[in-house]
Order: structure tokens, then sequence, then C-alpha cells
């Protein structure tokens, strides 16, 4: 289970920091900003859109095989990018190669705490993503830290040593007797049948609960917000003049929030399990509506904090109950293939978000130019 948090750790603290790179990459190649939004689109949204990759993995091998291959992708990655001389290469490194590897490296440190436990699944897996949170505090100051005392260049390698830790927490992820039963399970299945294989890695037809697939496109939207704010919100502060210190003030005023948020959704689940659907609920019903009222409010002293924290913190709490969530629909026997499915969906808000606030911003910047 450390390991597991670690490794949560590790991974999302560069997956934060795209904001702040998003910054020093414009600043660096001078291109708009819907193509440099691209390079953490991609990277956020092939953590999503990977995760079957993920599954494949942990079901023939293990946990521990898909941590270590996604650390290494990452790895490999982000040393890559110190190096790129344009952003067309940047796009590549930073972007496909290290979100590969976000997403395999990523569908094992969550999958082998759900074979672990079972009385406490739920908590133990809520909890493992307040790590998250906690990295989502730290990745705005750390990467501000990191760029303007030792470069965008350096940066990166220095990114890619932090990330190689994924190799070294993967191999102390021991396969638990419930993971090695499943897997020798699955093996059987596709022995029996070839159709079996596909079915035991993205499982589409966990799309006819109509529960679920509600869920599921739920947690596209909330994910295209998440990711807008992670990108954006930084550029947004130094469009209005922000120094270096506003920037790192109003992105861990959302790191902060985001956190308590992870608390309370972790600390939902332990008390209510099934039924912390109907929290998750409201709690994307009252984002939704403090969201859409930012254009009256983002003129008032504090406006920005204000969208900043609401949306941290109702963002926070359906991000540890995804899981959770999932496995009340379709069963912990489907834990990968429900995790391959719902961070699919997670892809499609996540990588679509910046790139289309990208182009609203180059289309509004030049109706007012």
């Amino acid at each position: 289970m450390t390991t597991t948090y670690l490794g949560m750790l590790s991974f999302c603290t560069v997956l934060y920091m795209a904001g702040i790179l998003y910054i020093a990459l414009l600043d660096r190649f001078q291109e708009d900003e819907a193509k440099t939004s691209l390079v953490g689109a991609l990277s956020t949204g092939l953590l999503c859109f990977a995760a079957p990759v993920g599954g494949v993995i942990n079901n023939r091998f293990s946990c521990r095989v898909s941590i270590m291959i996604g650390g290494a992708f990452t790895t490999v990655g982000l040393a890559a990018s110190a190096f790129v001389p344009n952003l067309n290469c940047m796009i590549i490194t930073g972007g496909v190669v290290v979100g590969i590897g976000f997403s395999i490296s990523a569908s094992g440190l969550i999958c082998v705490v759900g074979f672990y436990f079972e009385k406490w699944r739920d908590t133990v897996l809520s909890f493992s993503f307040l790590s998250a949170g906690v990295a989502m505090f730290i990745a705005a100051p750390f990467g501000l830290f990191l760029i303007d005392n030792h470069g965008i260049t350096a940066s990166f390698l220095i990114l890619a040593c932090i990330e190689a830790h994924l190799c070294l927490f993967g191999m102390l992820s021991k396969p638990s007797t419930i993971e090695n039963e499943l897997i020798s399970q699955k093996q059987k299945n596709r022995e029996i049948s070839a159709n079996s294989k596909s079915k035991s890695y993205l499982d589409l037809t966990l799309l006819t609960n109509k529960s679920y697939a509600c869920f599921l496109f739920s947690t596209s939207a909330w994910n295209f917000a998440l990711t807008v704010a992670i990108m954006h919100l930084p550029n947004y502060v130094s469009i209005l003049g922000g120094s270096s210190q506003d920037i790192g003030l109003l992105t861990m005023s959302f790191s902060v929030a985001n956190l308590i948020g992870r608390l309370l959704g972790s600390l939902t689940v332990s008390k209510l399990h099934e039924k912390c659907i109907y929290v998750h609920v409201v709690v994307l019903a009252l984002s939704g509506l403090l969201t859409s009222l930012f254009v009256i409010y983002s003129s008032l002293p504090g406006g920005a904090y204000i969208f900043a924290v609401q949306l941290g913190v109702f963002t926070g709490v359906p991000n540890v109950m995804m899981t959770s969530i999932s496995i009340s629909f379709v069963g912990v026997n489907k834990i990968s293939e429900a995790y391959a499915l719902a961070f699919v969906f997670c892809g499609v808000g996540s990588s679509t978000g910046p790139v289309i606030i990208g182009i609203f911003t180059i289309t509004i910047s030049l109706i007012y130019s």
C-alpha cells in the first residue's frame, strides 16, 4: 500500500504540473495556445484513453509489471523532452510517450490496492487518491521552483529522475493471492474462447448498465473542467498581469481545495459505501451551477479564487469516488475492465478540454484585437 501511495504521488506531481510547464513551453517555442496545450492535453488524455493497455498488462502479467513498464515510458518521455528542438517533437515526447507511461503505471497502482483488500477496499482505494491531492498541492510551487532556478531543460531531466522511481515501486508491489487467482482464471478463459480475450481487457458490455453509462458520461464532464483548470488557470493569471507568486497562490488554493475535496470524498465513501453515488450527483450539480455563474462574479475581488476553490473541492470529491462507484456497479472481478472503461471516458473530457478552451482563447483574442 505504501508503494502505491508513493507511486501515485510521484506521477501525479508531474501530471498536475502541466499548467506550469504550459507557460514555460509557450515562452520557449512561441507557438499558439491551442497547439501548445496539446502537450498537457495528450499526456492527461492518454492517461485515460490508454487505460485498456494497462488492463491488458494487468490481466496477462500483473500490476507490478504495469507499474514498471509505465515508469519506464514516463522516464524516457520526460528525459527526451529536455532535448527536443521544436513543439512538434515535444508533443510526441512530453504528450504521447509520457501519457502512455502515466496510463500504464496508473492502472497498476490503482488496481493492485483493490486486489489486496476486501473488507476495507472502498476506504483504501479512496484514500489512495489523497496522494494525488497532495501531489496537486506541491506540483505548482515545485514546478515554479524548478523552472525559475534550473530552466525548462534541467527541469525535465529532474522530473525524469523522479518518475524513474516508479520502476522501483513496481518491483516492491507484490501480487496478492486474489490477483494471482484472477490472472489464472482469465488465462483459462482465453484458452477456452478467443472472444473472451477482448472482453477481459475492455468490456464494452458494461455500457449496457444504463446507470453505469450515465456515471461514465458525468465522469467525462467533470474531467473536462478539471483539466481546463489545471492547464489554463496559471496562464489566466499571467494574462491578467499576475506574477509567479500570484500564479503559485491561485494554483495552491485550487490544490488545497482539491485535497480537501478528496478527503471529504474518502470519508463519504468509508461511511456511505454504495450510497455515495448520491453525494456524487449533488456535488457535480453544485459545481456546474457555480462554474456557469463565473461570468458574473469573475470581476469581483477574489472572483478567480472563488472559482478555483469551488472547482477544486467539487472535482476532488468525485475523483476519489470513481473506482469505488465503478466497483459497486460491476463488482471487484471486473475492476481492471471498469478502471479501463472509466478512464477512457475521463480521457474524452481531459483531452478535449484544454484544446477547446485554447481555441476559444485565440478566437476571443482575435475578436478584441
